[in-house]
């Protein structure tokens, strides 16, 4: 993963783009602590010779105290550029929540109107339904009674009734316009509660856990049995 944590700390960026980030500038922690592990067991053998009044190169000293120093510099810089990039995932994260929450009351005022519009449409097709349906009883409460009785809406199984409803009934939902009304509904509804319900620290674990590298697990030692 290619380091680019600078210009992500300068530039409005998303979290997925910080957490990208973290992750690489993590990796290159554990490589910086390796050169400075390795940087300070080769200073300290030099050391050691002089100590032990051994002759050598003061280029060589000199070359191993600068390779230390600038193990420990890089060190610093992934240190704290660490830390500045959690803030920001942080206030990423809540100003993605912010955003969220307007959107939200947006969105519901158009499903509002939208949801208005359907309504209406829904009653013009009932009242041709009606108006089909009193064309067959002739009075206005037979009408009513019959619409509104269990059966109407419940053809029985196998017959030609049964099968012209389902066909219709099926036909419809498939050209139905998506998403519906209902289909906007559940998507605020479940935007809504990922608001209500923000959790600032389960944020970002989880979103870390997007990017972290699953831990290698050990392969299993099978003892060998004696036969």
């Amino acid at each position: 993963m290619k380091l680019n944590f600078l210009n992500v700390l300068k530039s409005k960026s998303t979290p997925e783009e910080i957490a990208e980030q973290i992750v690489a500038l993590e990796e290159k922690q554990k490589v910086c602590e390796q050169e400075k592990a390795e940087a300070k067991e080769k200073a300290k053998e030099i050391r050691s010779r002089v100590m032990c009044g051994e002759r050598v190169n003061s280029e060589s000293i000199k070359l191993a105290d600068l390779a230390l120093e600038e193990c420990n510099i890089n060190l610093d810089v992934v240190a704290e550029s660490l830390a500045k990039l959690k803030t920001k995932l942080e206030e990423a994260l809540t100003a993605k929540r912010d955003e969220e929450a307007k959107r939200i009351i947006e969105d519901r005022k158009q499903w509002n109107l939208d949801r208005e519009k359907a309504l209406l449409e829904l009653w013009r097709a009932k009242g041709k339904l009606f108006a089909l349906a009193f064309a067959i009883y002739g009075h206005p409460e037979t009408t009513r009674r019959n619409l509104e009785s269990y059966p109407e809406f419940s053809p029985s199984l196998g017959t030609e009734e049964h099968k012209v409803f389902h066909s219709e009934k099926d036909k419809g939902i498939t050209e139905l316009r998506h998403p519906t009304i209902a289909d906007v509904a559940e998507d605020i509804r479940v935007r809504d509660h990922w608001v209500s319900h923000f959790d600032l620290e389960h944020e970002v674990k989880a979103l870390m856990r997007k990017y972290r590298p699953e831990p290698v697990k050990p392969a299993e030692q099978t003892e060998s049995v004696a036969e």
